[in-house]
C-alpha cells in the first residue's frame, strides 16, 4: 500500500513537470535563449529542440497522458481496496482535484512567469524523454499528419509587434520615442518617394551654364550643401554641384561654369518604395536624387536626410536652429513654425493650447486632424483658429495662430 502512495506522489511530480515544461518551453523568449546560448550550452539545446516544435510538443503530451492516467489508475486501486466500489466515485474526484491543482494550475502558473528558467533546468529530462517516446511519437506524428497538412509554423506578423511594443511603453519596458521609431521603421517599407519628397515648385536650382562669380550671392544665403543644376527649366536637371567644390574654385580665383563641376544626377520615379531608395543611395553613396514623373519631368527631389527622418523623426542642423519660431503679425495674430513647442507657444501668447508641453504643434494639429492638412486649412480651438499657412505633402511647415471667435487675420 505503501509503495502504491510513493509512486502515486511520484506521477503526480512528474504530471506537474509535463504541465510546466509545456508552458516553459513554449513561453521562452528565442531571443533570451539565442543570447544565452552564446554562454549555455543548454540553451543551445533548447533551441535546437524548438526548431521541431510538433515533435517537441507530442513528447510532452505523451508523457503527460501517461503519467496522469498511471496516477489515476493507482489511485483507483488504493481507494477501491480502503472503500470497496465507493472508491471509485471518490478516486475520480480526488485525482481531478489533484492533478487539477498540482499537476496543472500550480505548475503552468509557476512556469509563466519563470518560463526561460524552468525550461533550462528541464533540458537534460527533456532529451531523455525524447528518446524514450520516440517510437510512440512517431507514430502519433504520422497519424496527425493527414489533419495537419499545413505548415503550423507561427509567423509574427507586423501588427502583433506593433502591440507588443505598445505593451512594453505601458510596462514602462519601452520609450515613447523607440516605440515611435520602431512604428517607423515597420511603416518604412509602406511609403512612397512622392510622399517625402520636396515639391518641384519649391526646389532651389540653379542654371547650368552659370558662372561661380554669378551665382556666390545667392549661394552664400542659401541652406543647401548639394545644389540641382538645370538646363532652360527645372524639367530638365542635368546636374548637382557640390557648396564645397564652388568654394574650393572661388578659393582657387578660377571663376568657372558650375556645370564644369556637377556631377550626374542620380534619378527616380516617385512610385518607388523609400526603402528601395534608400538601399540605392547607400550603396551608390548618393545624398540626393531628382524625382520624375510619368513623364520624365521633374517631380521633385529628396535627400536622404529626408528618408533618415522618416525613421528618426525630423532632424534639425544649424540652419534650422537660426529660424524665427515665432513672430508676431499683430496683437492677436502670430505666425508659428511647425516645430515649435506648445509651451513655447503657450508661454508667447499667453494661451492654453492642450496637450503635452514637449508637443510641437504640428503635433497638435496631426493629432486632432489625423492626417496631413493642406495649405489653407483652418482648425478651431476653443477661441483660437488655426491656419495652416504654408504645408507640402509630407509635412506642415508653418501655422498661423489667431485669437478672437471669428479668427480672422488683420
Amino acid at each position: 500500500m505503501l509503495g502504491y502512495i510513493i509512486l502515486l506522489l511520484i506521477l503526480l511530480v512528474f504530471s506537474a513537470f509535463f504541465s510546466g515544461i509545456e508552458i516553459a518551453v513554449f513561453s521562452s523568449s528565442n531571443v533570451k535563449l539565442k543570447t544565452l546560448a552564446k554562454k549555455n550550452k543548454k540553451a543551445k539545446e533548447l533551441l535546437n529542440m524548438k526548431k521541431d516544435p510538433k515533435s517537441l510538443l507530442t513528447t510532452i503530451l505523451i508523457g503527460n497522458n501517461i503519467v496522469n492516467i498511471a496516477a489515476a489508475s493507482i489511485a483507483t486501486v488504493v481507494i477501491v481496496e480502503i472503500f470497496g466500489n465507493r472508491g471509485i466515485a471518490i478516486s475520480t474526484g480526488l485525482m481531478t482535484f489533484l492533478v487539477l491543482v498540482f499537476g496543472e494550475i500550480t505548475p503552468k502558473s509557476y512556469a509563466t512567469h519563470y518560463p526561460e528558467k524552468i525550461a533550462l533546468y528541464s533540458v537534460p529530462l527533456l532529451k531523455f524523454f525524447s528518446i524514450l517516446f520516440y517510437p510512440i511519437a512517431i507514430i502519433v506524428n504520422f497519424l496527425t499528419q493527414f489533419t495537419n497538412k499545413k505548415s503550423n509554423q507561427r509567423h509574427v506578423t507586423e501588427e502583433e509587434i506593433k502591440v507588443f511594443v505598445s505593451e512594453g511603453v505601458k510596462n514602462g519596458e519601452v520609450e515613447k520615442e523607440e516605440e515611435k521609431m520602431i512604428k517607423n521603421v515597420l511603416h518604412f517599407n509602406d511609403i512612397r518617394v512622392h510622399d517625402v519628397m520636396t515639391p518641384r515648385t519649391e526646389i532651389f536650382a540653379l542654371p547650368h551654364n552659370a558662372k561661380i562669380n554669378d551665382v556666390i550671392k545667392t549661394i552664400s544665403t542659401c541652406r543647401y550643401s548639394r545644389i540641382p543644376l538645370y538646363k532652360n527649366t527645372k524639367d530638365n536637371i542635368v546636374g548637382i554641384v557640390h557648396i564645397k567644390d564652388i568654394l574650393k574654385y572661388l578659393y582657387k580665383g578660377k571663376n568657372i561654369y558650375l556645370k564644369t563641376i556637377a556631377t550626374k544626377p542620380f534619378f527616380v520615379p516617385e512610385n518607388k518604395v523609400i526603402s528601395e531608395l534608400f538601399k540605392s543611395m547607400q550603396k551608390n553613396f548618393i545624398h540626393i536624387a531628382i524625382v520624375v514623373d510619368e513623364f520624365g519631368g521633374t517631380a521633385g527631389l529628396v535627400t536622404l536626410e529626408d528618408l533618415i527622418e522618416e525613421l528618426v523623426g525630423e532632424i534639425v542642423d544649424e540652419f534650422d536652429l537660426k529660424r524665427e519660431l515665432i513672430s508676431k503679425i499683430n496683437k492677436n495674430t502670430i505666425k508659428v513654425h511647425a516645430g515649435t513647442e506648445i509651451k513655447q507657444i503657450n508661454s508667447s501668447f499667453n494661451i492654453n493650447l492642450p496637450g503635452k508641453s514637449t508637443d510641437t504643434i504640428s503635433a497638435f494639429i496631426l493629432k486632432k486632424l489625423k492626417r496631413i492638412p493642406k495649405k489653407g486649412e483652418k482648425i478651431k480651438q476653443g477661441n483660437l483658429t488655426i491656419i495652416v499657412s504654408d504645408a507640402t505633402r509630407k509635412k506642415i511647415e508653418k501655422v498661423v495662430i489667431s485669437k478672437g471667435i471669428n479668427g480672422n487675420l488683420k
